[in-house]
């Protein structure tokens, strides 16, 4: 009946009879002019197909858990960019929000710089860090990355994770990244 497509948030077609159910679910009258019918479908698609379910930082597993996701990962720093990616992969630690860890293919290494500073985490290993510079500003510490990682955390080799405080823009999905308060955490 409408030819134009509709897509969930993997980018995957959704036809319009489903979206009829989902309709025919929301209690609406059964009856709507075409106009009033499309706007019904995507606020339902942009509600029901485009949202992830709600996630607690206290349900997060200690030790730590990872996990391959296909996000969208974008970040740029003084309008060059810096992460593209939709392979990361997801740390998710009791109480601390998800940190995200980059494949290297997907960063902009040209303006990576490596550090001398290092840190110990007890499931992870030893972390190296690289300092951002990008047109001759030094942002020092923002990026690390376990060249050694400990069992069970062998995934993560080389994988680069950043302090969203140090990038000019982050986004997940498209949606603005709001820093973790404090330069600690490297949590998203």
């Amino acid at each position: 009946m409408y030819a134009k497509a509709h897509r969930d948030s993997e980018g995957q077609p959704v036809s319009v009879r489903v979206m009829r159910i989902l309709l025919a679910a929301t209690e609406l009258p059964p009856r709507l002019s075409d106009g009033a019918f499309i706007r019904c479908l995507k606020r339902i698609a942009r509600s029901a197909l485009n949202t992830r379910p709600q996630e607690s930082v206290a349900d997060y597993p200690r030790p730590p858990a990872i996990e391959h996701v296909t996000r969208a990962i974008h970040a740029t720093v003084r309008g060059h960019v810096i992460i593209d990616t939709h392979r990361p992969i997801r740390i998710l630690e009791t109480f601390h929000p998800p940190v995200y860890c980059i494949p290297p293919a997907d960063v902009s290494m040209q303006f990576l710089e490596p550090s001398p500073h290092t840190s110990y985490c007890e499931f992870k290993g030893q972390a190296h860090y690289y300092s951002l510079v990008v047109d001759g500003e030094k942002r020092s510490n923002v990026a690390w990355y376990y060249p050694s990682p400990s069992p069970g955390y062998e995934d993560l080799a080389d994988h680069i994770a950043f302090y969203a405080w140090a990038l000019d823009e982050a986004t997940v999905d498209g949606e603005q990244v709001t820093p973790q308060p404090g330069h600690f955490y490297g949590g998203w």
